[in-house]
C-alpha cells in the first residue's frame, strides 16, 4: 500500500541523486535562465519541440508525454480509498507554413492514449498574419483565446485552467506602445440562450512586460464562460439562461534563478442552471519555481477555488524536474488537497475530507 504521507521525503532523496552525479556549470545569472521543464503554459507547450526545418518554408516539432498518477482519497468518517490511474500516452505534433515575412499557417495536432481508448483533436490551426508597419497581428481559425496564461511548473495542470477557451475565431492583437499589447477576439458561439442563438462570443486582454519577459502583467475579461473548454453547460446541451462573463488576472516575476507566478480567474455573475453553492467558480495560483542549474528545478504550488465542482478547496505541494538529455524531462508532483464541508462526495456518496496526489511525467521533444 502507498504511504503517500512519505512521499515528499521521496522528492529531497530524488533531488539528491539527480544533482550528485552530475555537474552542469554554474546557474546563469540573468532572468532569462533557461530551466529544466521548457514550457511553463499550454500556449508554451504547443511551441515546444526541436523545430526541425523540413523545406524553407516548413517547420515541424513534435512532444510525447507518458504520464502516470496515484491518489488516495480520505473521507469524513476515515475511509480511503487508494487508486493507480492508468498510464496515459500524449503525442503532439506542430507544423509551421511560412509563405511569406506576413503570413503563416500554424497547425498543431495531439492525440492521447489514456489506458483505454485513443483520442485525437485539433488544439490550433490557423492563418497568422504580421503587420509590422501598423503593429498589428491577426490569427483567423481555430486558435486559443488569449483568456488566461494558466501558468504550471507542475504535471498536474492548475484548478483555474477551467477558463482555457480553443474555438474558431479571430485574434487581432495591436501593440500600443513597446513592451504594451493590447488584444482582441471573437469566438464562435457554442452556447445559445433559449431564446435566440448568438453567433460570436467576445474578449479583450491586456499585457505588460519588460524587453526580457521577466515581468509580466495581464488582465482578460471573456464575455461567456461556458464558451470555455471545461464546458460548463455540456449537460444542459450548451443552452445558458443568462450568460456568465469572467475575468482573469496573472502576474510574472523572474529574479535571477528564481520565479514567482500567480493568476486568478473568476466568474462575474450566476450560472442559474447550477446549485447555490457551484454557481459563481473562481480559482488562484501560485507557484515558486528554483532553477538550480539547466537541468534541474524546483516548485512550490499553493491553489484554491470557490464553487467549482469536484475540486479542493486548498491544494499545495511541490514538484522536481530533472532534464538528463536537452530533449528528455522527468518531473514528479506531490500535491495535497483539502475539500469544503459537504461540498464534494465520492461515488460512493461519502463526503470528501482531503486528497493526496502523485504524478510522474516523462517527456521527449523532437
Amino acid at each position: 500500500m502507498y504511504q503517500f504521507h512519505k512521499y515528499p521525503k521521496i522528492f529531497l532523496i530524488l533531488s539528491v541523486l539527480f544533482i550528485s552525479p552530475y555537474s552542469y556549470g554554474e546557474a546563469s545569472s540573468n532572468n532569462q535562465h533557461e530551466s529544466a521543464r521548457k514550457y511553463k503554459s499550454p500556449e508554451e507547450r504547443r511551441e515546444v519541440g526541436l523545430g526541425t526545418q523540413l523545406t524553407k518554408w516548413m517547420k515541424f516539432s513534435g512532444l510525447v508525454e507518458v504520464e502516470k498518477e496515484y491518489f488516495e482519497n480520505n473521507t469524513v468518517d476515515n475511509k480511503k480509498n487508494r487508486e493507480t490511474v492508468d498510464t496515459s500516452v500524449n503525442v503532439q505534433w506542430a507544423t509551421e507554413l511560412t509563405f511569406s515575412n506576413w503570413l503563416g499557417v500554424e497547425l498543431v495536432y495531439e492525440t492521447e492514449h489514456d489506458g483505454q481508448m485513443l483520442t485525437g483533436k485539433w488544439d490550433e490551426i490557423f492563418f497568422s498574419i504580421e503587420l509590422d508597419d501598423f503593429n498589428l497581428g491577426i490569427e483567423v481559425g481555430r486558435v486559443s483565446a488569449p483568456f488566461g496564461e494558466y501558468y504550471s511548473n507542475f504535471v498536474t495542470g492548475p484548478i483555474l485552467d477551467f477558463g482555457e477557451t480553443i474555438r474558431n475565431g479571430l485574434n487581432v492583437d495591436y501593440t500600443l506602445i513597446e513592451n504594451i499589447e493590447i488584444t482582441g477576439y471573437l469566438i464562435d458561439s457554442d452556447v445559445e440562450k433559449r431564446s435566440k442563438s448568438t453567433e460570436f462570443d467576445w474578449g479583450a486582454n491586456l499585457e505588460i512586460s519588460n524587453d526580457s519577459e521577466s515581468l509580466k502583467f495581464g488582465l482578460g475579461y471573456l464575455s461567456d464562460l461556458a464558451e470555455s473548454d471545461e464546458g460548463f453547460l455540456r449537460e444542459e446541451d450548451n443552452i445558458y439562461i443568462d450568460r456568465v462573463s469572467a475575468w482573469n488576472g496573472y502576474i510574472l516575476l523572474g529574479f535571477n534563478n528564481f520565479e514567482i507566478t500567480a493568476e486568478y480567474v473568476q466568474a462575474n455573475n450566476r450560472f442559474k442552471e447550477f446549485d447555490r453553492m457551484e454557481d459563481k467558480p473562481s480559482a488562484y495560483n501560485v507557484e515558486f519555481a528554483y532553477y538550480l542549474n539547466n537541468a534541474v528545478q524546483f516548485a512550490a504550488r499553493y491553489e484554491g477555488s470557490d464553487e467549482f465542482s469536484d475540486s479542493p478547496e486548498r491544494q499545495y505541494g511541490v514538484s522536481v524536474s530533472w532534464r538528463p538529455l536537452d530533449r528528455v524531462n522527468i518531473t514528479a508532483d506531490y500535491l495535497h488537497g483539502e475539500y469544503k464541508n459537504d461540498f464534494v462526495f465520492d461515488d460512493d456518496d461519502r463526503e470528501l475530507d482531503d486528497r493526496d496526489l502523485i504524478s510522474f511525467q516523462a517527456s521527449i521533444e523532437f
